[in-house]
């Protein structure tokens, strides 16, 4: 009887190094606003960390894991129109001491990894009792990161920074200027639809739970500088709500949602928008939906967005020039939202039933332009 208990109690827990629970979700960001999220869901006999605004540790869309005693695995990586699976090999091993190494492999990235030591990561989630471990690329096909992490055994990564560049041989390594790092926010458990089955239609979100936000980052800046500018969608409503990053096509009214960067000189005279695509716009993809809870907000053209070419433009000439953002989401779900036969996952057109429909515009934001150096 003793020895049945002991099975079911070890079959039943959940191992603490890393929580894989389907459906838990790690949501980072940069400087407190959401910029990644990491989801579970089941992968086969494994687990697959879905990317939302990646890359994370090598990988774009998804990241094939599974943990055990001795650790947590990586399986292989998911892009969006292929798998690199390989082998177990290990990621972070549970039994962590100062100045450890170990080699693993990540998609088609190898690496060396070392815990640097224990310290205290103070995150905007709290305060974690964290590894900090270096993660170094040795072999790869093309130009890639090496990371530095901060691990929390049963928690998970609670802050990641692509510090070093490192050149397609590897024999060159450039330290990164102002890296972008990402820190834990907060992390919850969220139901999951079971395999095989059909998923629900979602209700249609009321249109005012959207708000769209400009904000000028310099009061003051030359002729010829980019525009001091940072841009926000943000969820003012009550329930979770789905938005569309900035498309390939967005910017010259080829695709909703519609994203035009409406931009006055000092005579109050409209800049000419960009000149239309030459080619038929990118595919829609997985990661250019993101859901957002009550509160939550995001950049739309950072975290892997298409390049948007109304922000590329820069003053010619002195004045007080104004700008503002305006995000259009009134598009037919079967048009210009997919382009018919150009998605690669036939459950994205489903997810834009969370998409508030309307025509959204932020305030104007001024800024002066001055002359000189």
């Amino acid at each position: 009887m003793t020895l049945i208990l002991t099975t079911l109690i070890a079959l039943t827990t959940t191992d603490p190094f890393f929580p894989l629970q389907d459906g838990r979700r790690f949501i980072y960001g940069l400087d407190g606003n959401r910029s990644l999220v990491l989801q579970v869901v089941p992968w086969k006999k494994h687990h697959l960390l879905q990317i939302e605004g990646g890359p994370f540790l090598w990988a774009h869309d998804g990241l094939i894991v599974s943990v055990d005693a001795k650790g947590l695995h990586a399986h292989g990586t998911r892009t969006s129109d292929r798998i690199h699976a390989h082998g177990k090999s290990m990621l972070i091993p549970a039994r962590l001491v100062k100045d450890a190494s170990w080699s693993g492999r990540v998609g088609l990235v190898e690496f060396t990894g070392r815990a640097i030591r224990r310290e205290k990561a103070q995150t905007p989630s709290g305060p974690h009792d964290a590894w900090r471990i270096e993660l170094s690329a040795t072999k790869h096909g093309l130009s890639t990161y090496d990371w530095r992490v901060w691990f929390a055994p049963g928690v998970g990564f609670v802050r990641a920074v692509p510090w070093r560049r490192s050149s397609r041989s590897g024999a060159r390594k450039d330290p990164i200027d102002n890296p972008r790092t990402l820190e834990l926010l907060s992390t919850r458990v969220r139901r999951v639809r079971p395999p095989g089955t059909k998923p629900a239609i979602p209700a249609r979100v009321k249109k005012d739970s959207l708000q769209v936000i400009a904000r000028a980052t310099a009061k003051t800046i030359r002729v010829g500088a980019p525009l001091p500018l940072a841009f926000e969608l943000r969820n003012v409503g009550q329930e979770r709500i789905t938005v569309v990053r900035n498309l390939d096509g967005s910017d010259a009214g080829l695709r909703t949602p519609l994203a035009k960067v409406e931009i006055r000189d000092p005579r109050g005279h409209v800049v000419a928008p960009p000149a239309a695509l030459e080619r038929r716009p990118a595919k829609l993809r997985k990661g250019d939906l993101r859901d957002l809870e009550p509160g939550e907000g995001i950049d739309p053209f950072a975290g892997g967005a298409a390049t948007h070419r109304g922000l590329g433009f820069r003053p010619d000439r002195a004045g007080v020039w104004s700008v503002r953002l305006v995000y259009d989401t009134s598009g037919d779900a079967k048009g210009k939202w997919v382009h018919p036969r150009r998605v690669w996952d036939r459950m994205l057109p489903l997810r834009l039933w969370s998409v508030p429909r309307g025509r959204y515009a932020s305030s104007w934001v001024k800024f002066e332009v001055v002359n000189g150096k």
